[in-house]
């Protein structure tokens, strides 16, 4: 579903593109759904790969134009997940501790460090 699993990454009014390589090489954690392991890439460490110094939020947009907002306190236990789902493959947000998953989104196509 995502394009070529690609996610626009916008700071301020820059554009940078995280592609789905770059995503497994700084992840270094997994995250386990249903039994399957993925890998998982906290928001910490999205924003130092991005060299965001400051920031209050991160909102997310999915291809579906479902949004969702990560407040900085929570960057440590939210992150995006890359799903392998048979021939298809998509990125994914999670907050760990959101026992609901009322903030799970997929099909994340753009972040924006706000």
């Amino acid at each position: 579903m995502a394009e070529s699993n690609k996610i626009q990454i916008k700071i301020n009014k820059t554009v940078k593109i995280l592609t789905e390589e770059e995503f497994l090489k700084q992840s270094k954690e997994t995250f386990e759904m249903k039994g399957e392991k993925s890998a998982f890439l906290d928001f910490f460490t999205l924003s130092r790969l991005y060299k965001i110094k400051k920031c209050s939020f991160a909102e997310l947009q999915s291809i579906e134009g479902m949004r969702v907002s990560i407040s900085y306190k929570e960057f440590s236990k939210a992150g995006l997940v890359l799903v392998k789902d048979g021939k298809e493959s998509y990125f994914r947000v999670v907050i760990k501790d959101d026992s609901f998953h009322n903030r799970w989104l997929k099909y994340i196509e753009k972040i924006e460090f706000k």
